[in-house]
């Protein structure tokens, strides 16, 4: 009998549904191993295409290259940690620093760029102009105990890592900021250099 021009044999072999009576135990065995094979490939070529598709649609979603988006996530967020350092941690300049050590040269700036190319000191850069965290001095003169601590410290960090640093918590100083421990110069020296060591 046909239909539609096929016979039955021939609608069977398109639509892909088949009866197969197997009276040997292991043939069936076999028949069922590779019935199985075939419906985990199946799924491994489904996982692969629909992985196609969430790439494809991901290109459509975001045309641009994410980096640049995470990127600028990261420099909002350093935005904010710098101006909250700013707004929270007293600064001078370094004509405040000439004053303060009573030095009367015409270059304002001289004192202070004495001081930081000795490594006593630090400073931050802000709108083209260097601005030095007060707690590094003491009685017109910077602390002891800074020159160490920088020292301490790994070259790599920037004036900014180096500022978040001696204002933040630090578990080698039993959670106190480094910057409220300069009075205790061992410890904080001890503290710098466990910041350059590997964790583990």
């Amino acid at each position: 009998m046909t239909h539609g021009g096929f016979s039955e044999q021939q609608q069977e072999m398109l639509t892909g549904h088949y009866t197969v009576e197997v009276a040997d135990a292991a043939t069936r065995d076999m028949l069922l191993k590779l019935v199985g094979l075939m419906s985990s490939r199946q799924q491994e070529e489904r996982t692969r295409l629909s992985e196609q598709n969430i790439e494809a649609l991901l290109g459509v979603l975001l045309p641009q290259d994410p980096t640049p988006l995470a990127r600028r996530d990261l420099e909002l967020d350093n935005a904010g940690l710098r101006a909250e350092f700013l707004k929270t941690v007293p600064c001078l300049t370094a004509g405040d620093l000439s004053d303060m050590a009573g030095h009367e040269a015409k270059n304002r700036s001289v004192t202070a760029s004495r001081w930081k190319a000795q490594g006593r000191i630090f400073s931050v850069p802000f709108q083209r102009a260097e601005l030095y965290p007060a707690f590094q001095f003491a009685d017109g003169e910077p602390i002891a105990a800074m020159a160490r601590v920088l020292a301490a410290l790994p070259a790599s960090m920037s004036n900014w890592q180096r500022a978040f640093w001696f204002t933040s918590p630090n578990g080698w100083l039993g959670g106190d900021k480094p910057s409220a421990r300069l009075a205790d110069p061992v410890a904080v020296v001890v503290a710098a250099t466990r910041e350059g060591q590997p964790i583990g």
